[in-house]
């Protein structure tokens, strides 16, 4: 099971990325709330975008920010390089035993016992 990075869903809506749409709904990817914030509080979304993710958001399962996943985000940020969001992100794919699917690789790849997948590169779908 997966988790995706922001930065997918991201990419996702831009139309020349249209196959990470399949990705994400073929692998039943889910997406912490940080996500939400991340894509949505963009200060430049265009009117499409916030449609796109607005539906992205109701098929997609969704983790909440509890207090388990602040507590795993706040010992990754004393032990890694991290922002608030990643720091985020990455809690709740360990916390629930999810592989991450980021384009940013070089944002998580310290954290042990995480499992990252760049859809990019790797082609296991």
């Amino acid at each position: 099971m997966m988790l995706v990075d922001s930065n997918i869903l991201i990419y996702s809506s831009k139309p020349n990325y249209n196959y990470l749409n399949q990705y994400i709904l073929q692998n039943k990817c889910k997406a912490s709330k940080v996500s939400i914030i991340e894509t949505l509080g963009f200060r430049k979304i265009t009117e499409e975008e916030k449609e796109y993710f607005d539906l992205l958001y109701k098929i997609m399962e969704l983790f909440p920010i509890d207090d388990n996943v602040i507590e795993k985000a706040v010992s990754l940020r004393q032990s890694y390089k991290l922002s608030l969001g990643d720091s985020i992100i990455a809690a709740t794919a360990l916390n629930n035993g999810l592989e991450l699917v980021t384009r940013n690789v070089d944002d998580f790849k310290s954290i042990k016992g995480l499992k990252i997948i760049n859809p990019f590169i790797d082609k296991t779908n």
